[in-house]
């Protein structure tokens, strides 16, 4: 009988050789930001998001090919939430490491994708809305998607018990995606997908000067 780990294993080599291509630019980029900071796992860090890039980048497209087995496609969307988050917060800290330690220059293009990060790791890790200590009053709440009948609730937020569930979907594409709340816009509402994070991030890492 094939084990757990036997399987886990496959998945990774199968999916690196499916992304040959995204799997080098993981490589090569983690080597440019890496080096910044000499004596860290930064690079490993970053390879190991790279891993996990090319497994979800594989479950994505299988999703979006409607071959999944029945018995398959029951389950795959928990387990794609499940990986996409935990992407999604080991990819933020080392945005966030990037820019508090100034390991390449600032840019815009670095602001909007690490400020990206941070509306959708608060709602996951915090359950609560990204940078809410600037909203003027309590927010009026509904579910999502609404339905009639709907009981709304009140986000203040100085209650200590406040909690905000950030709905989710998935892509064209099928990866994961987010409808996250930006404060700093004027309370405005937009989608943010796990796959269009990785694309930025890779034109990032790129754009890094070699070593």
């Amino acid at each position: 009988m094939t084990s757990v780990s036997e399987l886990i294993v496959s998945s990774y080599h199968l999916s690196v050789m499916q992304h040959t291509g995204v799997f080098e630019s993981w490589i090569s980029g983690s080597t440019r930001l890496g080096s910044a900071l000499p004596g860290s796992l930064l690079i490993l860090s970053i390879q190991r998001a790279g891993r996990l890039d090319v497994v979800l980048r594989c479950m994505e497209d299988e999703f979006r090919s409607g071959t999944l087995q029945e018995a398959t496609s029951l389950f795959i969307t928990d387990h794609l939430a499940s990986f996409s988050e935990l992407w999604i917060g080991h990819v933020y800290e080392i945005v966030r490491l990037t820019r508090n330690k100034n390991l390449i220059a600032d840019s815009d293009f670095l602001k909007a994708l690490a400020h990206d990060f941070k509306l959708l790791r608060i709602p996951m890790e915090k359950y609560e809305i990204a940078q809410d200590q600037s909203l003027k009053s309590p927010l009026l709440m509904s579910s999502f998607p609404a339905k009639n009948g709907d009981i709304h609730y009140s986000y203040d937020k100085n209650d200590l018990q406040r909690a905000y569930s950030m709905p989710t979907g998935i892509s064209h594409r099928g990866s994961m995606q987010w409808l996250a709340i930006d404060i700093s816009s004027g309370l405005t509402e937009r989608w943010i997908e796990r796959r269009d994070l990785s694309d930025r991030l890779l034109q990032l890492l790129e754009g890094i000067p070699s070593p």
